[in-house]
């Protein structure tokens, strides 16, 4: 992941595409990575990474 010369949205924008990917490969739903997390669903879901 190149971060050079980003803007910081888009640093963002690459951080939950990555989060989003590996929580699919990983087969785990939302809840799953929130519990892990110790955040609501929903809170993830806020922060773009659902």
């Amino acid at each position: 992941m190149v971060l050079e010369l980003s803007k910081p949205d888009e640093v963002v924008a690459l951080i939950c595409n990555r989060l989003r990917h590996e929580r699919l490969a990983l087969k785990m739903t939302q809840s799953d990575v929130a519990a892990r997390a110790g955040i609501s669903a929903g809170t993830l879901s806020n922060l773009g990474v659902a």
